[in-house]
């Protein structure tokens, strides 16, 4: 990490700065006179919750491969699931050759913090088992009538 000094000719205020383009800094967040890191997500990411843009967040918060969907989700304050696809195999049209289309498929399982969701478990079996092994805390109503991952 280098850390250098910037002198404005007036002051920033709420503006963002953006030193490439992918490299943007803010003070929203950070101690003056520094500059606080954007994420993945931009320098104002959504807040945790039960919307489309966090559950975005969520799905960036796995160590999953490019092009990774996610299913339906379920919310319900700082508890989520969703299922998520990853493509696998060769690179082909779909159904052309034996292992084209296919997919890797897993039920994952997260809690709300401050700095965003975090997963707790993931799973491909049915229910609430492996997700209340890790954390008992999870809510039965959202895992109770799930199916096994295809």
């Amino acid at each position: 990490m280098v850390t250098t000094t910037v002198r404005l000719p007036q002051p920033l205020g709420r503006r963002d700065v953006s030193v490439d383009s992918f490299t943007a800094f803010t003070t929203d967040g950070a101690h003056a006179p520094n500059l606080r890191l954007c994420g993945k997500v931009g320098c104002h990411p959504a807040p945790t919750g039960c919307t489309p843009d966090s559950y975005y967040q969520a799905l960036m918060a796995l160590d999953v491969p490019n092009h990774t969907t996610r299913g339906d989700e379920r919310c319900q304050g700082p508890w989520l699931v969703f299922d998520t696809s990853s493509p696998m195999g060769p690179a082909c049209p779909e159904g052309e050759a034996p292992g084209c289309g296919a997919a890797h498929r897993t039920r994952w399982f997260f809690h709300a913090t401050k700095a965003g969701w975090n997963p707790v478990a993931h799973s491909t079996t049915a229910g609430c088992t492996d997700v209340h092994r890790a954390e008992p805390r999870f809510p039965t109503s959202l895992c109770a009538d799930l199916p096994a991952v295809p």
